[in-house]
C-alpha cells in the first residue's frame, strides 16, 4: 500500500512541476512540449484495446519465465456432460 501512495505522490509532484515550468515559459506564447513518464506498462487485448497496468502490479503478479494460459469457465470439458448433435 505504501508503494501506491509513493507512486501517487511522485506522479503528483511531476505533474505539478511540469505545470509550473510550462507556466513560466517565455512571453512570446510558444507552446512547449512536456513529456511526463508514468509508471505504467501498456497491454494490448485482442490486438486493438489498450489497458494501463501499474508496473509494480505487473512485476509482482506475473512470472516472466512461464506464460500461463487461463481456461475460461465455458471452455472447460465436463466428462459427465453429453454432447447433443441433433441426430436423434
Amino acid at each position: 500500500m505504501a508503494r501506491i501512495a509513493l507512486s501517487a505522490l511522485l506522479l503528483a509532484t511531476v505533474v505539478m512541476l511540469s505545470v509550473i515550468s510550462s507556466g513560466s515559459a517565455d512571453d512570446d506564447h510558444k507552446h512547449k512540449k512536456v513529456i511526463i513518464h508514468v509508471p505504467y506498462k501498456i497491454h494490448t487485448i485482442h490486438h486493438h484495446t489498450v489497458k494501463k497496468v501499474p508496473v509494480y502490479h505487473y512485476y509482482d503478479h506475473h512470472d516472466h519465465h512461464h506464460h500461463h494460459h487461463h481456461v475460461h469457465k465455458e471452455e472447460k470439458h465436463h466428462p459427465h456432460k453429453e454432447e447433443h448433435h441433433g441426430w436423434e
